[in-house]
């Protein structure tokens, strides 16, 4: 089933999507019956057999345990920053009502595609068959209806967009006059602290104690300046945005792995 029918990059890029009917109503209702703002939502289904319990040390294929499932994978992007997986905890039940009553207030369905695991085409021995001339015979078809399973994920759109952004501006922003001067190299990446993106200037020793505060209002408002133009989404905020004045000595060895890999240097 088609929800929101743009991609999220697209969205991130152009500030504009287009959702399916049962997408429009399923955002109007969890904003205003649980107060949360989706911007984009996507779904997946199919139908899995499952053999008893996989992580068994004893697990073994027996047709006789075999079970149908109804799997159904909603994933949403949600306005804000941080971590929305508590959010999604505490309203996971309500999230799948919404969504159901949706679906069958414009009288569509949910479908379910059957789908082969990797332990049941080993079983059947279709590893070794060639594509498209599967033996279907050997397919078990347990008897009895199938029992359904729903999977709600969400990750934060804004943190999403800002990622985006500060990555295609990195090398624009070390090209300031004003990072220039106090000897800095602008890198992105990911604030634990506060839990979002993040711009972080790296300074030399001797010029980290040394900057000034009106250095550093300079360097941020010239970030933002250029972020506000390719900000097509309304994400960047100068009371949100964040800007870490820091030196290479201070980070972790995770940032300068992740610092050294993806971000450019003058």
């Amino acid at each position: 089933m088609e929800l929101t029918k743009t991609d999220i990059v697209q969205i991130v890029n152009w500030g504009e999507a287009e959702h399916s009917q049962v997408a429009l109503d399923f955002m109007a209702e969890v904003k205003k019956q649980l107060g949360i703002d989706i911007v984009a939502c996507y779904c997946d289904s199919g139908q899995e057999v499952l053999f008893g319990d996989p992580s068994c040390a004893t697990h073994v294929i027996d047709p006789a345990n075999a079970r149908l499932v109804n799997l159904l994978f909603i994933n949403m992007y949600l306005r804000g920053f941080g971590n929305p997986d508590d959010l999604i905890k505490r309203y996971n039940d309500d999230i799948l009502r919404i969504f159901k009553n949706a679906v069958a207030a414009n009288g569509e369905q949910i479908d379910y595609p059957r789908f082969y695991s990797p332990e049941e085409t080993r079983y059947y021995g279709w590893n070794k068959s060639v594509k498209g001339k599967c033996d279907m015979s050997k397919v078990i078809r347990p008897a009895g209806p199938a029992t359904d399973k729903c999977y709600i994920s969400a990750e934060s759109f804004d943190s999403l967009a800002l990622w985006h952004y500060l990555s295609r501006e990195m090398k624009n922003f070390n090209a300031l006059p004003e990072v220039i001067a106090v000897c800095g190299n602008v890198y992105y990446g990911w604030s634990q602290r506060y839990d979002r993106p993040a711009a972080f200037v790296i300074l030399p020793e001797s010029r980290f104690h040394s900057i000034t505060a009106n250095e550093k209002k300079a360097i941020i408002a010239e970030f933002l300046k250029h972020l506000h133009v390719i900000d097509k989404c309304n994400i960047v905020r100068a009371d949100e945005f964040l800007t870490v004045f820091t030196t290479w000595d201070a980070l972790s060895d995770e940032q300068k792995f992740a610092f050294a890999r993806d971000c450019p240097r003058r």
